[in-house]
């Protein structure tokens, strides 16, 4: 069975919580954060950005 977590933060924890799993994610990226922002984390550990148009 596959299991799915979901996390609700504002930037500076959500860009704490990213950091954990990607080193390169910090102060830029926390910078260019936009309200909403949706980010999925993978099996693999690999962060992705969600868009919405």
């Amino acid at each position: 069975m596959q299991q799915n977590t979901l996390i609700v933060t504002h930037g500076n924890i959500m860009t704490l919580l990213l950091n954990h799993f990607d080193k390169q994610f910090g102060f830029d990226e926390w910078t260019n954060l936009n309200n909403p922002d949706l980010y999925v984390i993978d099996n693999e550990q690999q962060i992705k950005r969600i868009t919405l148009e």
